[in-house]
């Protein structure tokens, strides 16, 4: 899953009441990515997916009424995009695994912007099965190949699954 999301919050005082906090958020650009299908038995050993997503424009952020699609962190008010991979491990506990954020910039020269030229990678480790019949670990890595990008530019992501168990 690769989304992003708006998050702001605002702290009303008044003089004769407790302060109220305010929170809200809302999701302007999601994408669920199955990499196989339902039915699928992962084998034994090394898989690797590729693939990759396109960013989301200004002009589609203001079309569902965010009207800056670039990263921002402030104290009450964050826009932020973030990758989560998650195995869905049929009859047994769902692996929510590794997850990155993404930093999306507007249009201008990342290479002046050295950090933003540097690869992102996450990784998860979990067991299989119930405490001591568990099998594994298998472990999940996230790779993107820098970790800066500018708006409607396409992210290319590997994804590589060491599956141990039988």
């Amino acid at each position: 899953i690769v989304k992003g999301t708006l998050e702001t919050s605002i702290v009303v005082k008044r003089k004769d009441k407790p302060s109220k906090t305010y929170k809200t958020t809302k999701t302007f650009f999601s994408k669920t990515i199955t990499l196989v299908d339902s039915d699928t038995i992962l084998s034994k050993g090394n898989t690797t997916y590729n693939f990759e997503f396109k960013l989301p424009t200004p002009e589609e952020g203001k079309a569902k009424g965010v009207y800056s699609v670039e990263t921002f962190h402030a104290p009450r008010a964050k826009i932020a995009y973030k990758a989560e991979c998650d195995v869905d491990i049929p009859w047994g506990l769902d692996a929510h695994g590794s997850s990155k954020e993404i930093i999306v910039l507007g249009v201008r020269d990342l290479n002046e912007e050295i950090e933003t030229l540097e690869k992102g990678e996450a990784s998860e480790e979990f067991k299989i099965g119930c405490m001591c019949w568990g099998e594994g670990p298998v472990t999940s890595k996230v790779t993107i190949p820098k970790t800066g990008f500018v708006c409607g530019e396409k992210v290319k992501v590997t994804v590589h699954v060491n599956n141990p168990t039988v």
